[in-house]
Parts: C-alpha cells; sequence; structure tokens
C-alpha cells in the first residue's frame, strides 16, 4: 500500500447488462487501455459494482470496498468519491462526461431516466462465485436526455470548480468531487 495517497481508476464493465457476469479479476476493462493496465498490476484491488468498477490503490482503498445495491446510489463508489473529495483528472480532453454526473442524476431523480433491475454473478478475487442484482439508472430510449457536457463544463469554469492545463495540444483537467457535484 501507498503511504502517500490513493489512485482511481475507472475499469467499468458495461458487459455484466448482457453476460450477466463479472469476473473481478479477468473482466476486461471497456472504458479505455489506461484502466486495464492499472487493474492488472500487484496490490491493486478492484471495487464490487459489476458495472462501474474502479481499480483502486493506496492508503485509502478499504474506503472505497463494499457492495450497493444501486450503481449511483448513496452507497456507490460515486458518493464515497464525494464524500472523500477525490480528484478528478481528465487526460487529453475536457470535453467529456464525468460519469459522477449519473449519481447527481439519481439523486435529483431526472425524469429522463429510470432504476432497471440487473442480475448476475460477481466472481470475487477468490474465484468465488455470489449470485447479485444490481440498480443502474439508466436513460429511456423514448425520451431526450437533457444532459449536456459543454452546459456542464461552462458551468464548472464560472464556478472556478475546474482547472484546465495544456500539455501539447491537449487538455488536462483536474476537479474536486465536491465542487463538481456542487456546481
Amino acid at each position: 500500500k501507498s503511504s502517500l495517497g490513493t489512485i482511481i481508476v475507472p475499469t467499468f464493465t458495461y458487459d455484466f447488462c448482457k453476460s450477466g457476469v463479472y469476473d473481478k479479476k479477468n473482466s476486461r476493462s471497456e472504458v479505455g487501455i489506461l484502466g486495464e493496465y492499472f487493474r492488472k498490476l500487484p496490490n491493486v484491488y478492484r471495487s464490487d459494482d459489476p458495472i462501474f468498477n474502479f481499480a483502486i490503490f493506496g492508503k485509502d482503498t478499504d474506503k472505497y470496498k463494499g457492495f450497493s445495491l444501486s450503481c449511483f446510489g448513496e452507497q456507490s463508489i460515486f458518493k464515497k468519491m464525494i464524500d472523500n473529495n477525490v480528484k478528478f483528472i481528465t487526460l487529453g480532453t475536457t470535453d467529456t462526461g464525468c460519469t459522477l454526473v449519473h449519481y447527481c442524476e439519481e439523486l435529483l431523480q431526472v425524469p429522463y431516466r429510470y432504476h432497471k433491475d440487473f442480475f448476475g454473478k460477481i466472481i470475487d478475487e477468490n474465484s468465488i462465485q455470489k449470485e447479485c442484482k444490481i440498480k443502474y439508472f439508466v436513460r429511456k430510449l423514448d425520451m431526450p436526455s437533457m444532459l449536456s457536457v459543454p452546459k456542464i463544463k461552462e458551468i464548472l469554469i464560472k464556478d472556478k470548480a475546474i482547472k484546465i492545463y495544456t500539455l501539447g495540444s491537449a487538455q488536462i483537467g483536474v476537479m474536486g468531487a465536491k465542487e463538481y457535484f456542487a456546481s
């Protein structure tokens, strides 16, 4: 374990919604090569959520353990990230969304999303299988979504909740979870 801090990298596995299987050791990250690389490193813990899971390394790993009945509910890792005011870093662009927005949408019960139950099994790091049911606040496909990443970015800049740096031709964004949530 690191004594300096904690790194949390998304390793989301949307395939669970179709296959009903989340294998913490073997299910590939579906959100980029960084998460796929990071989750395989020694002493990295992978969280239990079968859809929105994260690879975690560092002194506060235990704060992010545990299973929530809802991907974006009050016991979810997203709420824990707000409570601990983690810093989100976007690499290469600041024009992409932050998944934390879905926690906000669930909390506000936006009309263009609804809870859908997904059933399956989780295979833990010791190869033990457990049945699971998780709620995912999914988008209604027959209703337009009101989410606007450019508008969110504009609000974050106005509220000074995001710092944007330029590295070559790319942008790096840094924002605290509490500031993002408050904006």
